[in-house]
């Protein structure tokens, strides 16, 4: 008779890509989660979770990006993330830009941290230190 798997023991099925509809690696499914669902979703639309989400598209839409508007985005980039993605442990967000990005009014962004595939489990163990996710 098999023993039931300890939490530890537990494999985690890799997502799926939204583009192409194949398997995504557990990695790839952390870096699709922030990019495309937890950052550009604002609070109150989600109907039975209204409080998932992040500030940015209510508080950084049609505003400015001189510095304080870029320090107060890169602090709703880590409360997001660190909010709402286990598997990711926000230690950096830094800017990734070029003075002419920036006048052309776009601030790509880099969100360094450490990544735990089974952080949603309760597992803390990171596998990957110091991985970056890029967003332009």
């Amino acid at each position: 008779m098999k023993r039931p798997l300890t939490r530890r023991a537990q494999k985690t099925m890799p997502g799926i890509d939204r583009n192409t509809g194949k398997m995504a690696s557990e990695w790839d499914h952390t870096v699709q989660s922030i990019r495309d669902y937890i950052l550009p979703t604002p609070f109150g639309v989600r109907v039975m979770r209204e409080d998932f989400g992040s500030f940015i598209p209510l508080m950084l839409l049609r505003e400015n990006l001189d510095n304080e508007n870029a320090l107060l985005m890169f602090w709703a980039i880590a409360l997001a993330i660190d909010l709402w993605e286990p598997r990711f442990d926000v230690k950096r967000v830094k800017p990734a830009e070029a003075v002419t990005t920036r006048r052309k009014g776009r601030l790509p962004v880099a969100v360094v941290g450490d990544f735990m595939p089974h952080g949603h489990l309760g597992d803390f163990t990171v596998e990957k230190h110091n991985v970056s996710v890029f967003l332009a």
